[in-house]
């Protein structure tokens, strides 16, 4: 956790300095652009002065002073008389266009800077207005644009270590949980076969059977850890005897004052599904049905088609789920028990939903009256 701050902590002390140093370098480039491109006006406007001027001597200095107005590629300027007619533009509008659209970049110009004064001979004048070039204007933005930019790869170097450090703690718990389903395959074995030599020695077969179904359940689990990780093999399977085979497990280890009511059905809904997972998300129901009652209370199971899906609603008599926490409870780390990973309900969504392209939700919560789950998968 510590060592995660640090890189995020270095991550935006070097954007802010690469942003914010940009920024300081961007805008004394500017000052000195704007001040050359000043001095370039007012030689232009010197330029023009000498060709005004009658007594001039043209003979070695013309060139060079066409050559100082001409060379002017970039920086816009507008030349007013003192009628405030226009004389001559540069760098505003295209050659063959109307006068009248230099009227708006006329207006702008007198806002940024004032006018330079061409005293010419006869005691007339000319005014020159001008802009900043196109490059100094993009030059004034970049800075801007670049702290974007490295905002944006701070945000995605952020994003990227997050989900480096999240697949590494998924690979983890993937690996301990793969480790825990080898681990358990030893003494489950052992049991079954403790249970084989009890079933020939004990003359009540109920308890040995029942025995056999929590090594079975065992066996169930320690599948589910394996296949934590990997892609869940489908296949033909009917839901309802899915559904019994949870409830008969259940039903005999439950409070005695718990009812289990699931009716008979004809149609058996044989769908593709990875039973070994789908049946955790029904046990994951039931046992949470069973903590809501306090030993007390009745769990309805009921069927039923809708719009291509069948879907199986599992409701209890228990404590409910407060409105304000009700959206809440398919989130990972949620739970309402004080021992509680909040990770039955997340992964129940995660296998009907991703896995099984079905829908898993709670279609009605009352406090101290109950809860509706629904489970739909496609048919």
């Amino acid at each position: 956790m510590r060592n995660r701050r640090l890189f995020n902590l270095l991550i935006l002390l070097l954007s802010l300095t690469t942003g914010f140093g940009t920024l300081w370098f961007t805008q004394v480039l500017v000052e000195k652009l704007k001040k050359e491109e000043h001095q370039k006006v007012l030689n232009i406007a010197g330029a023009t002065r000498l060709l005004s001027n009658t007594s001039f001597s043209f003979d070695n200095n013309y060139s060079f002073i066409i050559d100082i107005i001409q060379n002017n590629e970039s920086i816009p300027l507008i030349v007013l008389d003192e009628m405030g007619k226009v004389v001559t533009s540069r760098n505003v509008i295209k050659d063959g266009e109307p006068l009248s659209k230099l009227e708006a970049p006329l207006e702008q110009m007198k806002l940024h800077y004032a006018p330079i004064e061409i005293k010419l001979t006869g005691d007339k004048k000319n005014y020159i207005y001008y802009d900043d070039s196109i490059w100094l204007k993009r030059l004034r933005f970049f800075p801007y644009v670049q702290i974007i930019l490295v905002g944006f790869l701070f945000l995605f170097l952020w994003w990227f270590y997050r989900r480096q450090n999240a697949m590494e703690k998924n690979l983890l718990w993937v690996g301990l949980a793969k480790e825990t389903a080898h681990q358990l395959g030893t003494p489950i074995s052992a049991l079954q076969a403790w249970l084989d030599l009890l079933e020939l020695e004990m003359e009540d077969p109920m308890m040995v059977g029942e025995m056999r179904k929590d090594v079975k359940h065992l066996s169930y689990i320690a599948e589910r850890f394996s296949m934590i990780g990997s892609l869940p093999t489908m296949e033909e399977y009917s839901l309802v005897t899915l559904m019994n085979d949870r409830i008969s497990y259940f039903q005999p280890r439950a409070p005695k004052k718990i009812k289990f009511f699931h009716p008979e059905v004809e149609n058996p809904w044989i769908i593709p599904m990875n039973k070994i997972l789908l049946g955790w998300v029904f046990e994951n129901l039931i046992k949470n049905a069973l903590d809501s009652m306090d030993g007390e209370g009745e769990i309805h199971i009921t069927y039923g088609e809708e719009k291509g899906f069948v879907y199986v609603e599992i409701s209890d008599t228990g404590k409910g789920i407060s409105p304000k926490l009700q959206n809440k409870i398919f989130k990972t780390g949620f739970s309402t028990k004080p021992r509680g990973w909040g990770l039955g309900l997340s992964l129940a969504r995660r296998i009907v939903e991703e896995y099984h392209h079905g829908r898993i939700r709670l279609i009605k919560s009352v406090e101290n009256q109950g809860s509706v789950f629904r489970v739909s998968l496609k048919i």
